[in-house]
């Protein structure tokens, strides 16, 4: 993959491991997410994501998770989604869970705290250096870690919503919604491809609602009962 995986990286956050390469970068969830106020440099271009249909490639290579669909199901600190064992023929091949803090700044503390579905295969770049993106992720994670307003760089379109959530939707087509006390972010090859996955998430764990087709409300922010030194204590504190 080119080295905007750099900037992308968090979306594959723990042990997502491509053939021999170790794709840690929790860490850099915060410049991954485009946060201006980090400093961090601009990634190098290049391209986000390899067509799905490589993921028939013999030279396609397949994440490693950590959890099963069993342990998701019955995870019960937060709802988690997904869109089932498989998408437009495309395979669930990991589920990843996340639980570590990832950075202190003067201004909040960072923790990993997700769940990740990754789907399909990715075509590693014939230098072997780097890696590659999923075609398909969903990162489900507590909305006090990504409040509405956390990820400033690259957004494009802050007021709209999706299936009733309130959403986010970025230059690379990558967006976030919120729905309950979560924020969930979608990752696909184009903006379209993104829209059309997350019109088939759905609850996998108890705690996980929808209300009809929609998702269920999001939490305001100021009723999450966020940590001081959480994100959303910094968002809120910036819009004071």
């Amino acid at each position: 993959m080119s080295n905007k995986l750099r900037h992308y990286g968090s979306r594959i956050l723990l042990l997502a491991v491509f053939g021999s390469v170790l794709l840690v970068a929790g860490r850099e969830l915060a410049s991954g997410l485009g946060l201006s106020f980090l400093g961090e440099g601009e990634p190098e271009s290049g391209s986000l994501t390899n067509d799905p249909r490589l993921s028939d490639d013999p030279a396609a290579v397949s994440p490693r998770g950590n959890w099963s669909v069993e342990d998701a199901t019955s995870f019960a600190e937060f709802p988690v989604f997904w869109a089932g064992e498989e998408y437009a023929g495309v395979p669930l091949e990991a589920i990843i869970r996340a639980d570590y803090v990832s950075a202190v700044r003067a201004e909040f503390t960072l923790v990993e705290d997700t769940v990740s579905f990754l789907y399909g295969s990715c075509i590693l770049p014939e230098s072997g250096e780097g890696g590659c993106p999923n075609p398909y992720q969903i990162i489900v994670q507590p909305a006090c870690m990504l409040p509405p307003g956390f990820a400033e760089r690259s957004l494009i379109d802050a007021e709209t919503t999706v299936r009733g959530a309130p959403a986010e939707i970025f230059e690379d087509g990558h967006l976030i919604l919120w729905t309950q006390d979560v924020a969930i972010t979608v990752f696909a090859p184009d903006r379209v491809a993104t829209l059309a996955i997350v019109d088939k998430i759905v609850p996998l764990n108890s705690s996980g609602r929808l209300s009809g087709s929609d998702f269920a409300p999001a939490i305001p922010t100021g009723e999450l009962g966020c940590a001081p030194d959480s994100p959303a204590a910094k968002v809120a504190g910036r819009a004071d």
